[in-house]
């Protein structure tokens, strides 16, 4: 009779023990989401923008005759930039040491830094010098270029040929062409961005996307003259790209001029087209203006759009473009701006470019006729403010 109450006692127990448990592990379940759930995984919305913060911020490299530096536009504040991104890789193992080395000069000339900032294209460009003077260095007596990969974080490079190699797709005429040029490398996805800038021969294609390993190009339609690539026309993640394409009419150019919309996964059609004919006015000089550069927002939304006389901003949701700034000129209808290069902020709200600082009226004679003292610029979109952020000689915005 014992034995029995005892087996009832135990069975109790376990029952309790059982039940406790479970209200446990319930509670666990629901409190600590388990591998692989929405809270885990994160919407695809957060995923992206925090990728995009890799490649974004609202931070710019600016040079001047002096220095490198960075600057924080939201705060103004200058702060040190790093080797990579003053483009001083003289760390690095692997490379050849620049400067003179026997009857040869080595040259960095170029380099590319991939999407995530982990891994940096070098190109080294080698000349031969002047018997006779060695200090004499002939820019157009190039023997080679040698090419490294190198690691970031390991500050260590490599032979590579990805920039040299011949890609099916992308002729060897076109890739050697001084408006060629490699724009953006994504080293994950192991694709290579390059355009041609502009072409002023025969029909050509400006946007090519070429894959390294399997040494294939895509690229848009054959387009003439009339047509160019901007710089800054790739968007932040390189999905997107845009050129800007005119119409001729009667043997002239017209004033209409269309900013053609590409998804660089598929270059064989334009995703739209943007008629930005109004950014060029209709007066004697609107036919040799042309759009210089463009810079994206982070949510490629946005788009600023910088002619050599005007600033402008197009919603490309919308398909509105509205003015945000027109350029100072002298008695000769000269523009003083550097349209080469603008920068968009990440919410859009405000445009940052590089401005000469009214030297005409101020007539800097104490100055080289060379030089000229520029100032970055940052225009509130909202009120249309323009605020001086900084001002150096020979001032650019990298």
């Amino acid at each position: 009779m014992s034995v029995i109450k005892n087996k009832k006692w135990i069975t109790e127990v376990i029952v309790v023990i059982f039940v406790f448990s479970s209200v446990i592990l319930f509670f666990l379940d629901v409190k600590i989401p388990k591998k692989g759930s929405i809270d885990d995984s994160r919407s695809k919305l957060e995923i992206l923008n925090e990728s995009a913060q890799l490649y974004f911020s609202d931070k710019v490299v600016i040079s001047d005759s002096e220095k490198i530096q960075k600057i924080d536009l939201l705060s103004g504040e200058i702060e040190p930039v790093t080797a990579v991104e003053q483009e001083d890789f003289s760390s690095f193992s692997g490379l050849p040491e620049l400067g003179i080395n026997g009857n040869e000069y080595f040259e960095k000339s170029n380099s590319l830094l991939s999407l995530k900032e982990d891994k940096v294209l070098v190109e080294i460009s080698v000349y031969s010098i002047g018997l006779e003077n060695p200090e004499f260095v002939d820019p157009d007596s190039i023997i080679r270029i040698e090419e490294f990969v190198c690691d970031v974080a390991k500050a260590k490079c490599e032979n590579s040929d990805l920039l040299s190699r011949q890609y099916q797709g992308l002729e060897n005429s076109i890739q050697k062409d001084p408006s060629f040029v490699w724009s953006g490398w994504d080293s994950q996805k192991n694709l290579l961005f390059g355009n041609l800038q502009s072409n002023e021969n025969e029909a050509a294609s400006l946007i090519y996307v070429c894959d390294v390993e399997k040494k294939i190009c895509a690229a848009d339609e054959k387009r003439d003259f009339v047509n160019y690539a901007p710089s800054g026309l790739f968007s932040p993640r390189f999905d997107k790209v845009v050129i800007v394409s005119g119409s001729e009419v009667d043997g002239a150019i017209s004033i209409k001029r269309d900013l053609v919309l590409y998804e660089t996964a598929d270059l064989s059609k334009p995703v739209r087209y943007y008629d930005i004919s109004s950014a060029f006015g209709n007066d004697k000089d609107a036919s040799h203006d042309s759009v210089q550069s463009v810079a994206w927002s982070k949510d490629e939304k946005h788009l600023a759009i910088g002619t050599s006389r005007r600033i402008f901003v197009l919603d490309l949701e919308r398909n509105s473009l509205s003015l945000a700034y027109l350029a100072p000129n002298d008695d000769e209808n000269d523009y003083y701006w550097d349209y080469s290069s603008l920068f968009l902020s990440s919410d859009a709200k405000f445009i940052a470019f590089v401005d000469s600082v009214d030297w005409i009226e101020d007539e800097l004679s104490d100055l080289d006729a060379e030089e000229t003292m520029n100032t970055l610029k940052k225009i509130e979109l909202e009120n249309k403010k323009v605020i001086q952020l900084y001002s150096g000689l020979g001032l650019s915005l990298e």
